[in-house]
């Protein structure tokens, strides 16, 4: 499968952004009206502004971050992501592995306007 290069590059961005805690690497990735969804059960955060103060929050409480992302799908502006991470919650040092699989909307390339996950938090296995 053809992996558009604005669709890397949007995955090297938040990859970046998530495992240094770079707050730069976020801006202009998500539309002003865009939706974050963290979980199907809850509602989304709305707007640009709460995606980046919930990412800024999740984020300063991890550390030791390794995180990898597998495109399994991408069709027109809608790209299907495997997203697998592990790392450890400053609160309690306990290591933590994420795996899920995540829906990203673009309004343009690489401008995210609707961001739908579907994870397993505390997954088994840790990042090989």
């Amino acid at each position: 499968m053809m992996v558009p290069d604005w669709v890397e590059d949007f995955l090297a961005a938040i990859r970046r952004g998530v495992a240094e805690g770079a707050m730069d690497a976020f801006e202009g990735r998500f539309a002003e009206d865009a939706e974050y969804y963290t979980s199907p059960q809850l509602a989304p955060l709305r707007g640009r502004d709460a995606i980046l103060a919930h990412l800024e929050k999740q984020i300063g409480g991890q550390r030791d971050m390794r995180g990898m992302t597998e495109v399994l799908n991408v069709t027109g502006m809608t790209a299907l992501v495997r997203w697998r991470a592990s790392y450890v919650l400053r609160a309690d040092d306990s290591q933590q592995h994420y795996d899920a699989l995540i829906l990203y909307d673009f309004a343009a390339p690489g401008v995210c306007l609707r961001r739908r996950s579907w994870a397993v938090q505390w997954a088994e296995a840790p990042l090989p």
